[in-house]
């Protein structure tokens, strides 16, 4: 009987798993080999998903953003204050390394 995948699922924690190999390697050095290593598939696998490495730098950004906003819209259902200084952490998060000692 054949696996049963939840694709989506597949590709969203792919893409999570992107996010940290960039934030640990930098978006210059982090390669496709690296990614599919650190979550245990081959690169074959996770090519089946992402053809290549824009698209799936592109559904990294995506799942970014949207644990993003998910953070922010829980903040500000719960407390406008929170909502505020969760704004400006995302905010810091984005920005800090660019930041210039």
């Amino acid at each position: 009987m054949p696996k049963i995948v939840d694709h989506d699922l597949r590709r969203e924690q792919l893409a999570a798993s992107a996010c940290e190999a960039i934030a640990e390697w930098g978006l210059d050095r982090v390669k496709l080999v690296k990614i599919a290593r650190s979550v245990g598939v081959t690169t074959g696998a996770l090519t089946h998903y992402f053809p290549n490495k824009d698209t799936l730098l592109l559904a990294a950004q995506r799942f970014a953003m949207k644990s993003m906003s998910t953070r922010i819209v829980q903040r500000l259902t719960t407390d406008p204050k929170g909502y505020f200084l969760a704004l400006c952490e995302a905010f810091q998060s984005i920005l800090s390394p660019y930041a210039r000692p």
